[in-house]
């Protein structure tokens, strides 16, 4: 029972993160790309670990834009493959959350687009969740 209701939290902050991050990321200008910037895609690799804990749910942007998301996996870190995002899509975005064995635990996401590390946030606790977004 106590389980249940830890994963039922987790799915719906894992939500409500996800929800505020699309917002946050859709509301950036693409103004700031530098002068005789001509890239017509990315290379984007999300990673994810935890201390103490594990990785439930994956939720990161495709290639073609959409949300894909990857549950019951249970590891303590996740690497994707490498994705070639256009940038037609303008900005990708990536969650996750999981479980953790006691209040200090931790779980980092990162976004690394073209082999650089772009993007990164953490949480802690039991209820391990965190989510970013990048804009290209």
């Amino acid at each position: 029972m106590k389980t249940t209701i830890l994963k039922n939290i987790s799915l719906s902050i894992f939500t409500l993160l996800m929800v505020t991050t699309l917002l946050v990321s859709c509301g950036k200008s693409n103004d700031s790309k530098p002068a005789g910037a001509t890239a017509t895609s990315h290379k984007v690799v999300y990673k994810a670990t935890t201390t103490n804990g594990t990785i439930d749910i994956v939720d990161y942007t495709t290639a073609t834009g959409d949300q894909s998301t990857v549950t019951g996996i249970s590891v303590t870190s996740y690497t994707s493959a490498e994705i070639t995002v256009p940038t037609s899509v303008g900005s990708v975005v990536f969650a996750v959350t999981g479980g953790g064995s006691s209040a200090s635990s931790t779980i980092t996401v990162q976004i690394y687009v073209d082999g650089k590390l772009v993007k990164s946030n953490s949480g802690t606790g039991t209820s391990l969740s965190a989510g970013t977004s990048y804009s290209f």
